[in-house]
């Protein structure tokens, strides 16, 4: 890989300075963490602004700045679906907000797993989910993993290697993720948040203007240039790649457990669903300011070979080693959030579910910390290796996340979703996720085997609804809605229809 020319001192001391202020405010505002209800969920009285960074590390991750950067160079457009999918994704925060958590604090519900065991009343399809999650947002936290140590890397011009940086980062964010749970995730997605929406569109938005002299003159150059980067050609499949990218990652958000369980941890529903203030201009801000000038570079006559560099290339050239290393820190803080959201929220519900069968007498927070530690450990071992395959078994685990879908907007929205429906429709779904990858049945179709196995699953769990009806407990879990109102208060003679 071609490398840059930087003053690799300087760029090291920005990151290890960066590190240490994260560490420091993860030290100052660490809280004990002796009960599941503070490591879990941060005795649910986290603010707005916390919840809203913590959000973000669920669908802002460091891959933005590597991989679909690439893809912005090679392809143009396409990958702005991400700016439109976030949007998308809030639309179901705000639907969300009151079911969940009014649940949530009725049935000191914690973890994903905990709300589809109270909703299906099936102990055994909680473990499953568990189990499940484990596995598919497992693989994924080891490509995050493998992303922060190519953007060290990269960022220090290879003084750092991969296996180092594997290593360094996995220990840091494992460290204060195990100790500080819920908490520290937190506080330090607010740091790496303020640090890549504010610092970082302040920086991007100076290299796009030394590097093209604005906007409008790149959208100009690309369009003399390099027209077909500004549209999506339907005769090359991208147009319905688009869509149906924008779709399946709009309903497949809540779908992993990162974004899932935030919905648990603010004081209220108000408090949650305040996170539209800022999210939404964040989402478009900043994935713009990072996708769009990398478009250009593929113009330059110096651009690298690879072209999952080249957000370090435009920042190193046009601000040298000072830019270099705050571009790091943007892709390494994006990288770090999702790291240790995935981290806790994956190792939590295990262990609950899981470990407690084993080690019966050990305190569950205990089992959740000892759990987290354990994932960190086995994901930098995997991490290190180098195996050409794992992107795209990730890729195959999305698709099988998106198949979760239907039994989580069922259960919130719909009272005849039963257990049965749940088992079949994430059944079907699977099936589906596995015939799109492994073979081409659905290579003739426009929409994929996601969103038909999407469809197909939301169709079982209809006709399990309609043929064998809702489940016995259901009338008083939807009449817990009715007893809370907004802001979180709990009137168990009234009914917040009438009562707002």
């Amino acid at each position: 890989m071609k490398r840059l020319s930087i003053n690799t001192p300087v760029v090291i001391g920005i990151l290890v300075a960066f590190v240490a202020v994260n560490l420091i405010a993860a030290k100052l505002y660490h809280k004990p963490q002796e009960t599941m209800e503070t490591y879990a969920v941060g005795n649910r009285q986290m603010p707005w602004f916390f919840v809203c960074f913590t959000y973000m590390a669920g669908w802002y991750v460091g891959s933005t700045y590597t991989g679909w950067v690439g893809n912005s160079v090679d392809i143009g457009l396409f990958p702005q679906y991400e700016m439109v999918y976030s949007i998308g994704s809030l639309l179901f925060m705000y639907l969300f907000a009151r079911p969940v958590w009014s649940w949530g604090k009725h049935y000191n519900l914690e973890t994903p797993s905990d709300f589809m065991g109270v909703r299906y009343n099936s102990p055994a399809f909680q473990k499953f989910y568990s189990v499940f999650m484990l596995i598919v947002d497992g693989a994924w936290l080891i490509i995050e993993i493998i992303t922060l140590a190519y953007i060290i890397n990269v960022s220090t011009n290879g003084a750092v290697s991969m296996t180092a940086g594997v290593w360094i980062s996995g220990i840091v964010v494992g460290l204060y993720t195990t100790i500080g749970g819920v908490n520290a995730t937190a506080i330090t997605s607010v740091i790496q948040g303020f640090s890549f929406v504010v610092v970082g569109s302040i920086l991007f938005i100076y290299i796009a203007y030394k590097a093209y002299g604005g906007f409008v003159p790149l959208y100009e150059m690309i369009s003399l240039h390099k027209p077909e980067l500004l549209y999506l050609p339907k005769e090359s499949g991208l147009q319905q790649m688009w869509i149906v990218s924008v779709i399946t990652g709009t309903l497949g958000s809540y779908c992993w457990p990162t974004t899932f369980q935030r919905l648990y941890l603010s004081s209220s529903p108000r408090e949650t669903k305040k996170t539209l203030y800022i999210a939404p201009i964040c989402a478009v801000i900043v994935v713009f300011l990072i996708l769009v000038p990398a478009m250009g570079v593929s113009l330059m006559d110096d651009a690298p070979a690879d072209s999952q560099i080249a957000e370090f290339f435009i920042a190193n050239k046009y601000s040298g080693a000072v830019g270099l290393g705050l571009v790091g820190c943007f892709a390494g803080a994006a990288a770090m959030g999702s790291i240790s959201a995935t981290a806790n929220c994956i190792s939590v519900p295990f262990a609950k579910d899981i470990l407690t069968m084993i080690w019966k007498k050990t305190p569950v927070v205990k089992l959740a910390k000892w759990t987290t530690a354990a994932v960190f450990l086995f994901s930098m071992i995997i991490a290190s290796v180098d195996i050409p395959q794992l992107n795209f078994f990730a890729l195959i685990l999305y698709d099988f996340v998106c198949m979760c879908i239907i039994p989580l907007v069922g259960g919130v929205f719909w009272k005849r979703g039963n257990s049965i429906g749940a088992w079949v429709s994430m059944g079907i779904g699977c099936i589906c996720a596995l015939l799109q990858n492994l073979t081409d049945i659905f290579a003739s179709t426009s929409m994929g085997g996601t969103l038909i196995g999407m469809i197909l699953s939301a169709i079982a769990y209809i006709a399990c609804g309609f043929i064998f009806g809702k489940q016995s407990h259901i009338d008083e879990m939807f009449d817990v809605l009715k007893k809370y109102d907004n802001d979180g208060n709990y009137y168990p003679d009234k009914d917040m229809e009438i009562v707002k």
